[in-house]
């Protein structure tokens, strides 16, 4: 996601009794207006929500009015962390960009929606849990989780960018060059082997949780749908249909080293939708994409994308496989079968970047990019 303009908040509480306040002391004059009470812990007037979009012209805020001559105050999270305007929300909370007044750079901080459950503190726990474990410069780093906060929330690197879901959108979903997606795929191969070694599924891969930063380079983010490779999954499983495992739909999720299969998977559709503009199963309602996921073969690549050098088309199809013994067995095989497939200069050239250093300084914060495309998460019960 872009970064966008702050938008008027829209009043919150009894709509009717704020738009009554609001006319009441818009007519009296400003020298006789009374003071309005100012949240104590950031200095905004009465109870603020600080993950809201600022006000940056006329408008009420419930506690008071910010007139237009008013700048909008600053929102502050537990005195550190300014809340500047709001990159996006998905299915798993929203995040914003902000401002580390301590250290000096700005951040991106994620929350649940206001009208989640209490269930998400421990998604967001387990989120942060995750994370954690993996240091690798293709995957976007955490630096805090503030669980003790209300609402709770993580701080998060901060990336400069469009999701690659964008750019394929902007792209009018023609596709990208044969070079480009290969090298794109090579470098998200290197991520997810990070991924899996620290015993990580991602859960969720797909072009809205890939960052491309300065054009050629990628970073995985988003990880709220992680889970442990070693501990089977409780409850229904959750995910976005069109990138979904066919293991994931039926309920069956792999467990201990083949679990990184079910991310092999959904990196061969992302690959797939990156070379051809769409990815295999979209037609049709949520259940339909689900029941196409768990029965139906993939059109052919090579109808669809002639110039793909044949060992390329068949390293892809291998990834789509139904059965998930059938896949590669990891990303660094991946990498291998598309290396070997001669798929062009840019997979060789792609930067294989280190776990220590970002392709470019300017590449830290003036941008933020969210998963925002619509494609949230949902449960996989078949009908």
């Amino acid at each position: 996601m872009l970064p966008r303009s702050a938008r008027a908040s829209a009043a919150t509480g009894d709509t009717r009794a704020s738009i009554d306040r609001t006319v009441s002391v818009a007519t009296v004059p400003a020298t006789s207006r009374p003071l309005a009470r100012r949240c104590a812990p950031c200095g905004v007037h009465g109870d603020c929500d600080p993950f809201a979009e600022p006000i940056t012209r006329a408008g009420y805020r419930r506690g008071g009015l910010v007139g237009p001559e008013e700048p909008a105050p600053p929102r502050l999270l537990e005195r550190r962390y300014r809340i500047v305007h709001r990159l996006g929300a998905g299915g798993m909370g929203r995040v914003m960009l902000a401002i580390d007044l301590r250290l000096g750079r700005q951040v991106a901080v994620k929350a649940p929606s206001p009208r989640e459950a209490a269930s998400d503190l421990a998604r967001l726990r387990n989120e942060a849990r995750l994370m954690a474990l993996v240091s690798h410069v293709g995957v976007v780093r955490l630096f805090d989780c503030r669980e003790q906060h209300q609402p709770p929330y993580l701080v998060m690197e901060y990336l400069e960018g469009e999701t690659l879901g964008q750019r394929l959108g902007r792209n009018a979903h023609r596709g990208l060059g044969l070079d480009e997606a290969v090298g794109f795929t090579t470098q998200l191969c290197g991520a997810l082997a990070a991924v899996h070694g620290a015993g990580v599924v991602h859960g969720d891969v797909k072009p809205a949780n890939v960052v491309v930063l300065g054009g050629s380079q990628v970073v995985l983010i988003d990880f709220g749908l992680a889970r442990p490779m070693d501990q089977p999954f409780r409850g229904l499983m959750a995910g976005t249909p069109r990138y979904m495992p066919p293991e994931d739909v039926a309920g069956r999720p792999l467990v201990g080293e083949a679990a990184g299969r079910s991310d092999i998977y959904s990196l061969g559709v992302t690959l797939f939708e990156m070379l051809t503009g769409r990815p295999p199963f979209c037609r049709g309602t949520e259940q339909e994409v689900l029941r196409a996921q768990l029965l139906t073969p993939p059109p052919s690549l090579a109808a669809l994308r002639p110039d793909l050098p044949p060992a390329l088309a068949v390293a892809i199809e291998r990834t789509l496989a139904k059965d998930p013994a059938e896949r590669p067995g990891s990303c660094g095989e991946l990498n291998c079968l598309l290396r070997r497939a001669g798929s062009g200069d840019l997979a060789r050239r792609a930067p294989l970047r280190s776990a220590g250093s970002r392709a470019c300084p300017s590449h830290r914060a003036k941008r933020g990019a969210l998963a925002d495309d619509g494609e949230q998460g949902v449960g996989a019960a078949l009908a």
